[in-house]
């Protein structure tokens, strides 16, 4: 190791010599001026970033998402910035990676088709934190959002796997007893105006609903439609 990454180490030599390897490789990918990336600087780096990351944060995945990034020796302050970034995605991908592993692999057997495909899509995701290809993804926003996209599609395209996932059918059974509430539909008479294009169509949908679900009041809708058109004509003709 270094001396002067050794008078830096303290208690902890091998966590300084993994930082230091890290940052001796980082120095060969980018480009440097003056004493960029000199064994001094180097030691420093490595004293202060002792206090902030843990050796586990200096791994492959960050080599190459600084390098991807900096195409010159970054100082210490931006660096550290974009190593935690990248740290705290990383963290959820091997919390992910472990409790996937915890939980094994879903019994092969029990969907087959389309939802074995979308099910295994959404275990591949889930997996890689729902970042795309070596993408960093740290916006717990967006992966959320990414999240709920792609179970909103597991859900229109594999009802059973979507069941899998989250133990709920993909199209439950809707209710239609509010149909037969007398005073509930007459409320929701009242709302239309049968005069107007949108009215006509709302008309045409509470009478088919009504007609298949609740047939015993299927006569209020034809009172109240029958009563409005009827006040509509006599406004017609004042």
């Amino acid at each position: 190791m270094n001396a002067i990454v050794a008078e830096h180490a303290g208690k902890r030599p091998d966590a300084a010599r993994h930082i230091a390897g890290w940052l001796n490789n980082l120095a060969r990918l980018v480009r440097r001026n003056g004493d960029d990336g000199s064994a001094e600087q180097i030691a420093l780096y490595v004293e202060m970033f002792m206090g902030e990351l843990p050796p586990a944060a200096f791994n492959n995945r960050a080599m190459r998402y600084i390098a991807d990034g900096c195409e010159w020796w970054p100082a210490y302050s931006p660096l550290l910035a974009r190593l935690k970034e990248h740290w705290a995605s990383e963290k959820i991908r091997r919390e992910t990676v472990r409790l996937l592993q915890i939980a094994g692999p879903a019994p092969a057997s029990d969907l087959t088709g389309d939802d074995a495909v979308w099910r295994d899509y959404w275990h591949r995701r889930e997996v890689s934190g729902w970042a795309r290809g070596n993408e960093i993804l740290s916006d717990e926003r967006e992966r959320a959002s990414r999240r709920a996209i792609g179970l909103s599609m597991v859900r229109q395209f594999a009802p059973g796997a979507y069941h899998a996932i989250t133990g709920k059918q993909a199209n439950p059974p809707v209710d239609h007893s509010g149909w037969s509430d007398v005073h509930a539909l007459r409320r929701t008479m009242a709302e239309i105006d049968p005069t107007t294009p949108i009215g006509r169509s709302c008309a045409n949908v509470v009478r088919a609903a009504v007609k298949r679900h609740a047939p015993q009041n299927i006569a209020i809708v034809a009172e109240v439609l029958g009563a409005e058109r009827a006040v509509s004509r006599r406004g017609e003709n004042a």
